[in-house]
């Protein structure tokens, strides 16, 4: 979400506050916009979601030490760009080394949020959370703003390169049909002399010869396949972090869900109560 300066301003600065005290201070600031003639800007505050318990937490790290914020966002970068790499036929210690990063950043980062929402049973909820963070949705959790957009998911290897293709292995039938073109003309050899000079082939050399290049083939396959398992192994931990995250924030949209439910009826109930006093009133007027 691009948002000019001032509206940007007014969207950190909600979000740097106390959960229980957003919903009255958004509306506010939507109210006050909308009376000033700012009808687009007060739509886009009033638009905003009330942070979660962990959104709020690792907001307040944001705000309070963006330091160790910006740390996990350079490990988290520098582990996208090593994964892109591997993928594309780089070797894998730098991503290992980029990954071990990432783990000791994002550690750090929940250990501050942690502390700063003062409840340890917490942890697990905002470790699912930042695990779950994708490079799309650094920028808000980087301004403080978790909660302030959707984030859109991006693939799995978005923006990756592929794979280098490998060597084509010629086949024997290639081999055969080179030699025979290589080989000079049956009605040109001497056999009283070519056949003597030529030495026996030895087919324990020649078995050799196959399985070292049947080794090597599958070495340079099984240098690639852990390259691709190092590259992927960090996105299938971050998936299944989103699923469980998901899963959570499901649960709570159905719990809000039923709790806006109820208050909307309470609400109505009112309005007809009061409607009907009002009509009472107005009947008694002379």
């Amino acid at each position: 979400m691009d948002l000019d300066a001032p509206v940007a301003d007014e969207v950190s600065r909600l979000y740097a506050l106390a959960p229980e005290g957003f919903v009255a201070a958004r509306n506010a600031t939507a109210k006050s916009w909308k009376k000033a003639g700012r009808s687009e800007d007060a739509a886009l505050v009033a638009a905003l979601r009330k942070p979660s318990v962990v959104e709020d937490a690792v907001n307040r790290v944001a705000h309070a030490a963006p330091d160790v914020v910006d740390r996990w966002h350079r490990a988290m970068v520098a582990a996208d760009d090593a994964q892109s790499a591997t993928i594309g036929g780089a070797n894998a210690d730098a991503l290992r080394h980029a990954l071990a990063e990432l783990r000791s950043a994002t550690s750090a980062l929940v250990d501050a949020a942690v502390e700063a929402l003062g409840d340890a049973t917490k942890r697990t909820a905002i470790e699912s959370l930042v695990r779950a963070t994708t490079l799309a949705g650094a920028a808000q959790l980087r301004r403080g703003v978790l909660g302030s957009a959707t984030i859109a998911d991006a693939g799995l290897f978005a923006g990756a390169p592929m794979p280098p293709p490998r060597a084509a292995r010629r086949s024997p039938s290639t081999h055969a049909t080179v030699d025979a073109a290589a080989a000079p003309d049956a009605g040109e050899r001497h056999p009283s002399t070519d056949d003597a000079a030529r030495p026996t082939p030895d087919p324990q050399v020649h078995q050799r010869e196959r399985e070292r290049e049947r080794r090597a083939q599958l070495d340079e396959r099984r240098t690639l396949l852990e390259q691709r398992c190092d590259a992927t192994a960090y996105e299938v931990e971050v998936a299944r972090t989103r699923r469980d995250t998901a899963a959570g924030a499901l649960t709570a949209a159905e719990r809000d869900l039923e709790m806006a439910t109820r208050e909307l009826e309470q609400a109505e109930r009112a309005q007809v109560a009061a409607r009907e006093e009002l009509e009472a009133i107005v009947e008694q007027l002379p």
